[in-house]
Order: C-alpha cells, then structure tokens, then sequence
C-alpha cells in the first residue's frame, strides 16, 4: 500500500512540473508573439500613414474647385468645329479635371469620320488640350456611292453635303468584296491603297497634277489605268513598280515636248521598260 501511495504521489508531482513548465512556455511563446506584432507594428507605421497621406491627397484633388474644369481647347481643324466635338466627348466644363480620362476622350475623338488621331493632355489647372490629326480626302471611291478616301488609303467616310467632291475617282472595286472579312476584302484594301499610291506619286513626280487627273481605274487582271481630265488619255500602268514608270513617261513628255498631253490617246507601261505611246500624229510612236 506505502508503495502504491508513493507512485500516486510521483504521478501527480510530474502532472504539476508538466503544467507549470506548459505554463511558462505558453507565457514566453505570448511575450515573444507580443514582442513581434509591437516591432511589426512600429516598422509598419510609416507604410500606413504613407497610404492614409495618398488617399487625402487623392480626394483633396478630386473635389478642389481649384482644379474643376474651365476651358477645352482644341487644335484647329477644317472639317471639325469645336462644337462638333464638344457634342462626343464626355467633359465637361465644372467637371474636376483629375476625373476626365484621357484614353476615353482620346478614343471619343477619333471616332469622328473626319479624325485621323488625337493627342488628350490635361494643362493644369483647368484647361483640357485636345490636339488632332485631321484627315486629309484625297480621292472618291465610287461604288454604288461614293466613299471619301484619305491619304492612307482608308475609305472613312459616305460623301456627304458640305464634302469636297471635286476629286479623282476610284473606279473598279466591288463593295461585295470589301464586306467579305476575309481574304478578298483585305486584296481590296490592299488594292485600295496602291490606287492612292500612284495618284499620289504621279503628282509628287509632277508627271499628272490632282486637277489633271479624272480617274484611276481598277482591273484585277489588268492592273491599274490612269484617265486625264482634259483630254481623256488613257495611261496604262499594270501593277507595280509606278514610281519608275512614272519617270519614264515624264521622260517621254519632256521628248514629246507637249505632243503627248495633247495629241496621245492611250499609253500603255505595262510591258517591261517600254512606253508606247498611240494617237500621235503621223504615226509617231515612242
């Protein structure tokens, strides 16, 4: 029995040193956990009072009346008013300048027929400057309406009243195919553009002025053609290389000495490095 009461006293002596030493880890593990959340909580501070100064700055910028908006000012333009553009983008004046985005404004212009591209930039403190690249119509597209077309080659815009109409036409392609979405709208397109190309290069290289020019004409086997305004020549180009076909029948005019602008009915450029030339008189050919 003493050695029975013996055992049970050693058993409840070691479940005491048990707790006791349970206790005191638990009370250095809370010190320690204590000890890091203060020292998380003295290097942190800097970082919440960082984001506390952004957010009054933030709010103070985008309420000031100092900062609401009093003026939009827009590069000039031929084809755009002012007003036009005030109608599309969503500033307005008394509105704070910081709350204008920028992208959006940017993307409102240019979805203007007539607007190429478009800088938006805020001029602190209340002046929004909008500066435009305008589009430039080079030609007419005729389909079964006529379509405005830029410098790039980019049908932009139905011709409209108002529109300037006396340009060279764009002959020989097919609305259908610009609808496509597919290969053959792309060729168009591409097309489209080697039109413009050689209505551009033929008055760079002075060969034909814009007012000389009546029409370029479309062949998608043939290539392209050129007809005059005055005479109703009819200049066959092919496809490709137009810069130095073009200087040779700047060549062959400066021969001609004015013959060919005036006597020449069909030019054709279209077989290798040869001009020929038919409708001069007697025959004459170069």
């Amino acid at each position: 029995m003493a050695s029975r009461s013996i055992n049970v006293q050693v058993k409840r002596n070691a479940r005491r040193r048990d707790v006791r030493g349970w206790g005191k880890m638990t009370f250095a593990r809370c010190r320690n956990a204590g000890r890091w959340a203060g020292r998380v909580v003295w290097r942190g501070w800097p970082a919440v009072l960082f984001v506390l100064l952004v957010g009054v700055i933030w709010y103070r910028l985008h309420h000031a009346d100092y900062f609401r908006l009093a003026d939009i000012r827009v590069s000039s333009a031929v084809h755009v008013s002012k007003s036009d553009f005030l109608s599309f983008i969503h500033a307005r004046p008394g509105q704070n300048i910081f709350s204008v985005n920028l992208t959006d404004v940017a993307n409102q212009v240019v979805s203007h027929p007539w607007i190429k591209g478009a800088v938006v930039r805020r001029e602190l403190p209340d002046t929004l400057v909008v500066e435009i690249a305008e589009r430039q119509a080079v030609a007419l597209l005729q389909m079964e309406r006529l379509y405005l077309v830029d410098a790039d080659g980019v049908a932009f815009k139905q011709l409209d009243e108002g529109d300037p109409r006396d340009l060279p036409l764009l002959t020989g392609f097919a609305k259908e195919a610009f609808q496509d979405g597919g290969q053959t709208a792309r060729r168009q397109a591409t097309k489209l553009g080697e039109a413009v190309q050689l209505l551009l290069l033929s008055e760079r290289l002075a060969v034909f002025s814009e007012a000389e020019i009546s029409e370029i004409r479309y062949d998608p086997v043939g290539g392209f053609s050129l007809v005059t305004m005055e005479k109703g020549m009819l200049v066959h180009f092919g496809y490709g290389d137009y810069e130095n076909k073009l200087k040779r029948l700047a060549a062959v005019a400066a021969a001609l000495n004015g013959r060919l602008q005036a006597e020449a009915r069909v030019v054709d450029l279209g077989v290798g490095d040869r001009v020929a030339v038919r409708g001069l008189r007697k025959g004459n050919n170069a």
